[in-house]
Order: C-alpha cells, then structure tokens, then sequence
C-alpha cells in the first residue's frame, strides 16, 4: 500500500494532462516517459518480499530488505530521471 500511495503521490503532482484547449479540442500533452527495460523493479519487489517476511520472523529479514528496497528505489528514481 505504500508503494501504491508513492505512486499515486506523484500523479497528483504532475500537470493536469487532461486540460481542454479554449476551442474545445484537447490541449497538446507531452508523451509520457517510460524507462527501458530496467532491473530496479525486481530489487524492489525481492527487498519488499524479505522485508515483510522479516515484519513476520525478526530483525534478520527487517535491516536487509528495508536496505534493498530503499537501493532498489533509489535506482529506480535515478534511472528514471536520466532519461536513456
């Protein structure tokens, strides 16, 4: 639920993308951008799994996944503003 309200945290900061022209038309909207093929939603989603296991079985699974899904984040966000 966490990551689904990051997700929607940033579409209610972008520009309104459905704005209508004066003369009725839709407004021009730039392209959305979306990355390559990337690696960091699989670091997320394995440091997500062992951080909830690690919510269940203790502190062993708690420090890893939280480190690998802030890295995984992290890369994500990274990748994303280069824009390749």
């Amino acid at each position: 639920s966490g990551l689904a309200a990051m997700i929607g945290g940033y579409l209610l900061t972008q520009p309104g993308r459905e704005a209508v022209a004066t003369t009725g038309e839709p407004a021009a909207v730039a392209e959305a951008y979306l990355p390559a093929a990337s690696i960091w939603p699989f670091w997320v989603g394995l440091g997500a799994t062992v951080l909830g296991h690690g919510l269940v079985l203790g502190l062993w699974g708690l420090i890893p996944g939280g480190l690998v899904t802030a890295i995984g984040v992290l890369g994500f966000s990274g990748q994303s503003r280069r824009r390749d």
